[in-house]
């Protein structure tokens, strides 16, 4: 499929010895896959589906990108920068009430900075709030490309296909022995597109996500993407929720509920490897890696890559939930 280049690729990996040797002598090789350098309004993983996304609303004459998220959206926040770079108006449904203006922080200061139209609503009623939205621009004469939350469609599940591509050419490039990958997962394109790398290349690293929404069926919403998302490129999958790796050991807690482990994981990679996590995902994604490797389920022999998937903007508000 066509794509958009908004990205800067590819991004590098590189190994966390310090943070190795802080974990303990059992600790296995991490890697670490800056996702967070994709440099698109301060990068992140959501700029790869973006570049399918965006490419596929110019295909079908679309002239405003249109999605939803929370109020510290990253994805908002690299969806609202596309729009600028592809002469688009963007409309973002975004949960909560209103701050002053001179209140905004983090992601919502850049969305605000990017021109990004936005529209307050609860969560509950945010699916309602978008359809509303979608028909009041086509009313006014635009034609709206509606995005799901986190990009997660199958056509934006090709970004992170592509992703998985990038960086398994750069193991075998560097000779890694690489078994394990990790990433947050929440809306599910990442780990969907991850997957699905890793299928049709048969490459056979075990890719664990690390949930971010513990109410709703992720493995069953992921390998759905899976499917769909091969469809794209006229392959036949039959990716099942059985072949979707959750690990059983995640602690279930809410979305953005920030506990002591986010915290340590946050100050752990900061004072090791100066890389900054935000505690919302790749907090989270990171502490569940190392209470995995603490309790035993990644053995001193495992390699592993951590998928940075970025959030430097929303942590500049965080102070805190971190100290």
């Amino acid at each position: 499929m066509e794509k958009t280049h908004l990205a800067f690729l590819p991004t590098p990996i590189q190994r966390m010895p310090r943070l190795e040797q802080r974990l303990g002598s059992s600790c296995p090789e991490l890697y670490v896959k800056r996702d967070d350098q994709t440099g698109l309004a301060t990068g992140g993983n959501k700029t790869r589906k973006l570049e399918y996304l965006v490419a596929d609303a110019k295909a079908k004459g679309c002239d405003v990108l249109l999605t939803a998220g929370a109020a510290q959206s990253n994805h908002c926040r690299q969806t609202a920068a596309a729009a600028v770079l592809n002469e688009m108006r963007c409309f973002l449904v975004l949960g909560g009430q209103e701050p002053p203006k001179q209140d905004w922080k983090g992601n919502l200061l850049l969305d605000g900075l990017f021109g990004a139209e936005i529209v307050w609503t609860t969560r509950e009623q945010r699916n309602q709030v978008m359809e509303e939205t979608k028909k009041r621009l086509e009313a006014e004469g635009h034609r709206p490309y509606l995005m799901p939350l986190g990009g997660s469609s199958a056509i934006g599940t090709l970004g992170y296909m592509n992703a998985f591509l990038e960086a398994h050419s750069q193991i075998q490039e560097s000779s890694l022995a690489i078994t394990h990958m990790i990433t947050s997962t929440s809306t599910g394109g990442t780990q969907a597109g991850l997957i699905l790398g890793n299928r049709l290349e048969g490459a056979g690293y075990e890719i664990h996500g690390m949930n971010n929404e513990p109410e709703d069926d992720m493995q069953t919403i992921i390998a759905a993407l899976v499917n769909e998302a091969a469809t794209q490129l006229d392959k036949q999958l039959k990716c099942t929720s059985e072949d979707v790796n959750i690990p059983d050991w995640i602690g279930m807690h809410d979305y953005a509920e920030v506990t002591d482990g986010e915290r340590e994981a946050v100050q752990l990679f900061a004072e090791t490897e100066a890389i900054i996590l935000d505690p919302v995902y790749t907090g989270r994604a990171a502490s569940e890696m190392i209470k995995g490797i603490r309790k035993g389920h990644y053995s001193k022999d495992d390699s592993i890559l951590f998928w940075h998937t970025g959030g430097v903007a929303s942590v500049l508000h965080q102070g805190k939930d971190i100290f």
